[in-house]
């Protein structure tokens, strides 16, 4: 239903004393102003998930912001809503919120770190180094076993 927003992962933690903040109603974000109404209409329901992938379909009447309970991983994320990148922010000391439009939306977070691609590179190529390894140990073996037939 509402939002506070803070300057410091220090003023967020401060807030989260018990008695300070509902945290059923209201969002501690870190560094962002999001603009929400309250929506009693709006809904979300997850309709993908896996280690490496949520999908939400979101319907709101007003604008609103999401919050996820999972953590907060800047490295690696990406939402995108209806196809269109979008930011995470920080929420509630360590999890994620996501700024939503009003209307019907689909919202996609997929973990893509930079690490993962540079481990496929490097185990694609560690294959291919093997291959041509294999490649010339045949190739000599075959050469050796005709020189000794001759």
């Amino acid at each position: 239903d509402s939002t506070i927003t803070v300057n410091t992962p220090k003023d967020a933690y401060e807030l989260l004393y018990p008695g300070k903040v509902n945290l059923r109603s209201t969002a501690i974000v870190e560094g962002y102003q999001p603009n929400t109404e309250p929506d009693s209409t709006s809904s979300a329901t997850i309709t993908t998930y896996t280690g490496q992938e949520m999908t939400i379909e979101l319907s709101r009447s007003k604008p609103g912001f999401l919050v996820i309970s999972e953590m907060f991983y800047p490295e690696g994320w990406i939402a995108q809503l209806d196809g269109e990148r979008v930011d995470i922010h920080k929420t509630n000391f360590m999890v994620r919120g996501i700024q939503i439009p009003e209307g019907n939306h689909t919202l996609t977070l997929d973990f893509q770190p930079s690490s993962m691609s540079l481990g496929h590179k490097l185990s694609w190529f560690s294959f291919f180094i093997q291959i041509l390894l294999s490649v010339f140990l045949i190739v000599s073996y075959i050469r050796d076993r005709n020189a000794q037939a001759v």
